[in-house]
């Protein structure tokens, strides 16, 4: 299997778990270590570096977040469902929680503009290793019509 899916096998099974209780319990300090080691260790096994490779590297891929992050992106999504409603803003007064969105209010795009919109459909065999010479050879191309220099 190769990493992106096993990557995607840790989310499922192990990040997603640890997301749906940790935002809802006060951690000691010592527990949130063991939990960030844990989703450390679990992404260096995904990626095939050794259990003592530098943690430094490992952020520096960008393919996990520690649990702190974790927890305030899920607490902020379960309010940004709350406030989209007008039961769940309800909830959230009678909880004395005063919460302003941060996507704003969302309003329908008039049928005007909805018209003007034109979106070209994806081209085929888009996958990033078919054509790569080709692609990159297109890059190059697009690099020096409309590159600075």
């Amino acid at each position: 299997m190769d990493e992106a899916n096993v990557i995607r096998l840790i989310y499922l099974f192990a990040i997603s778990h640890i997301i749906y209780i940790a935002a809802y319990i006060n951690w000691y300090t010592a527990e949130k270590l063991n939990i960030n080691t844990l989703i450390r260790k679990a992404y260096k096994q995904a990626v095939g570096l050794p259990n003592s490779n530098s943690n430094e590297k490992l952020f520096q891929l960008g393919l996990h977040n520690n649990l702190e992050e974790l927890i305030e992106a899920q607490q902020i999504a379960q309010l940004e469902r709350l406030a989209s409603m007008r039961t769940g803003r309800c909830i959230l007064d009678k909880l004395g929680i005063n919460y302003h969105r941060q996507q704003g209010s969302k309003v329908s795009v008039l049928k005007m503009i909805k018209e003007k919109i034109q979106v070209p459909n994806l081209p085929k065999n888009m996958h990033p290793e078919l054509n790569q010479g080709r692609r990159e050879s297109r890059a190059r191309t697009l690099l020096k019509a409309y590159g600075r220099d």
